[in-house]
């Protein structure tokens, strides 16, 4: 498992790396440049800036996971 989290658009990023850390579940961070997030808990993706960029990013990592199936 493992928490992936559009931290531009997301109010709980806190709460969400407290609670996975606790569970021992690595967290990745997506974020525009206009929003660089960095939590020595989390790996942090910076992909351009722009509306829905994050999204973006998440949606196409998501899709080549489930290339792999």
């Amino acid at each position: 498992m493992k928490l992936l989290i559009d931290a531009d658009a997301c109010p709980v990023v806190e709460i969400c790396l407290e609670q996975a850390r606790k569970r021992g579940i690595p967290v990745t961070l997506y974020c525009d440049t206009s929003h660089i997030l960095q939590h020595e808990d989390a790996e942090t993706v910076v992909v351009s800036e722009g509306a829905d960029s994050a999204d973006f990013a998440l949606a196409a990592y998501f899709f080549q996971f489930c290339a792999q199936f």
